[in-house]
Order: C-alpha cells, then sequence, then structure tokens
C-alpha cells in the first residue's frame, strides 16, 4: 500500500467537479437524501462557510490542470451553492490518486466515518447546543448568524423551547 499525499490549494469554484464514478455509482443522490438538520445555509455570511470549508476541506483528484473531482469531505459540497461563483474553494488534492478497484469503497468508507463521528445520540443534540450557547466569556451573541436562541434553533432545525 502506498501512502497518499495531501496538496493544499484554492481552486475556484467552476473548476470542482462531482467524481463520474460517484455520479454513476449514486452515491451523490443517496448522500443528498440525509436529512441533515442544518437549514438556513444560506442566511450564514460568506466568510463563515469559508472558514468550515477551511477546516473541513474538500477532498479531490486532479482532472486535468484545472480541474477537480471530489473524493471526500462530501458534506462540505452542501455548502458550495451557498457561495458566489468566483469564490475561490480550499481543497485537498489526493495523490496518487485511488485505484479504480478501491474508489467506490474508499470513498464510502470515509464518508461513513464522516456520518459517524458527526452523529449525536437522540436528545444530546439540544442540551449540547444550548451548553455551548451560554459558554462564559464565549461572547455568542456578538456572532453574525448565532446571537440568538432563536437563530441557533433554526439553523440547527429544533424547537427553540428545547435549548
Amino acid at each position: 500500500m502506498s501512502d497518499n499525499t495531501y496538496k493544499y490549494k484554492l481552486v475556484p469554484l467552476k473548476n470542482i467537479r462531482v467524481s463520474e464514478d460517484l455520479k454513476n455509482a449514486g452515491l451523490f443522490e443517496r448522500f443528498a437524501a440525509i436529512p441533515f438538520r442544518a437549514t438556513n445555509l444560506a442566511d450564514i455570511p460568506h466568510e463563515s462557510l469559508l472558514k468550515f470549508l477551511r477546516w473541513h476541506p474538500l477532498i479531490v483528484e486532479p482532472q486535468g490542470k484545472k480541474n477537480f473531482c471530489v473524493t471526500g469531505n462530501l458534506h462540505s459540497m452542501i455548502l458550495l451553492r451557498h457561495l458566489p461563483a468566483g469564490t475561490k474553494i480550499p481543497l485537498l488534492v489526493e495523490s496518487p490518486p485511488i485505484p479504480r478497484e478501491v474508489f467506490l469503497r474508499e470513498v464510502i468508507e470515509r464518508e461513513l466515518l464522516n456520518i459517524f463521528l458527526l452523529a449525536i445520540q437522540k436528545g444530546c443534540l439540544t442540551k449540547a447546543l444550548s451548553s455551548l450557547h451560554n459558554i462564559p466569556g464565549a461572547n455568542i451573541r456578538q456572532s453574525k448568524f448565532l446571537s440568538t436562541k432563536q437563530e441557533l434553533a433554526s439553523l440547527a432545525g429544533v424547537n427553540r423551547r428545547e435549548l
């Protein structure tokens, strides 16, 4: 097994593509069918979305000199539609490319681990949100998109009275 390397790169949004292998397998349709809690993503400032993408960059493979196909961190793709067309998107360019005979399995393993790690046990989400919103010294009320519990509840897809 060879070690992969990852190079951080900023690429215009227009140069990011969905891998044909993933399209043909229907993976994006299946992944898009997962009901994420977050709503109102369009209300989040672009800079905040870009910060998230810097922390969770799309993993890509080069397709020629300028284009890139997404192979990991598929959940980050949801944010791309909320950014202006000329935005430069942070990416991790993987090399060498994933061998085709294991490509789908590796991509699915990555996404399953992402989903498992991000999952919050039933009943724990509102407790976690409420406790994070009330941390002394965090000045969360100065947030551009989470300054009130109503905004937090709306974005998280929960009832404000539960927070």
